[in-house]
């Protein structure tokens, strides 16, 4: 009860402050259960936030990016997990350790190779990372599909080259079907990430902001806002519940898109670990 609190206690928080109206949030009886609702906190802030246009960036991100990586590391798990090549030991080193390497890392030698190609301030910066399998946490989803291509029975593969199948016909038409759950747990992990993420996305988009970059100065843009004496319009207990309202609209979309597919991937997460 008490881990289950520490996780869940911080949405609570976050459900009852976007919502709370500013006569309970000055009263101090008034702790989690609010007794007077109002939008209101969720219309300033979406105004603030421009959030629709933010949102639907946000979305062809990480849709965009998640779908590539999701292919893309699915080939290279596969080439992994059921190929013997030179150098297989040592390329899948490498893999690994993009895992440990902070992207802060990488992040100059990218921003340069991205400004040279043109590709600065788009989208596309992200979509040809996870094209070519070196997109956010990559070597992650390298590692799961090869953990999974590894358990299937090298049978398949024989039943498959008696039938006549060649090497594509029996990745797309035997492999792939048996390795679905751990698509879709790649594809949400992917898609939480890039929705996520901060860093990446204010550098490489300096104009173009995403939910997590709007969010970050929603702060800033509340206290500028003043009236006819120059003095700030919002206190600091009206702009947590605005702060609050916020981060709903941030965690939302992610919620929506866990409820709907979290049977794939608990069942790619089980997968995962009995194969590991």
């Amino acid at each position: 009860f008490g881990l289950g609190y520490t996780l869940i206690s911080p949405f609570i928080s976050i459900f009852s402050g976007a919502f709370r109206a500013e006569q309970d949030i000055w009263d101090p009886t008034v702790v989690w259960i609010t007794r007077h609702y109002t939008s209101e906190h969720l219309k300033s802030v979406i105004e603030m936030m421009d959030y629709w246009t933010t949102l639907g960036r946000t979305a062809l991100i990480a849709i965009g990016s998640a779908t590539l990586q999701m292919i893309s590391c699915a080939l290279a798990g596969y080439g992994f997990a059921r190929y013997n090549f030179k150098g297989k030991a040592l390329l899948f080193g490498i893999v690994i350790l993009t895992i440990m390497v902070p992207p802060q890392v990488l992040m100059m030698p990218m921003y340069s190779t991205y400004r040279n190609l043109g590709l600065l301030d788009s989208v596309a910066s992200f979509w040809v990372t996870a094209l070519f399998g070196m997109g956010l946490r990559s070597g992650l989803f390298i590692f799961i599909y090869r953990q999974v291509f590894r358990a299937l029975p090298s049978d398949l593969e024989d039943a498959a080259s008696i039938d006549g199948c060649g090497h594509i016909g029996t990745y797309f038409r035997i492999m792939l079907p048996n390795a679905v759950t751990s698509m879709a747990t790649v594809f949400l992990f992917s898609f939480i990430w890039h929705s996520t993420d901060y860093f990446t996305t204010s550098i490489m988009l300096p104009t173009k902001h995403t939910l997590m970059v709007s969010l970050s100065g929603l702060s800033s843009k509340l206290a500028s806002l003043t009236g006819g004496t120059g003095q700030t319009t919002v206190t600091p207990l009206v702009m947590q519940s605005r702060l609050q309202a916020g981060s709903l609209l941030v965690v939302l979309p992610l919620i929506i898109v866990f409820v709907l597919c979290q049977r794939y991937f608990r069942a790619g997460i089980e997968r995962t670990g009995l194969v590991g």
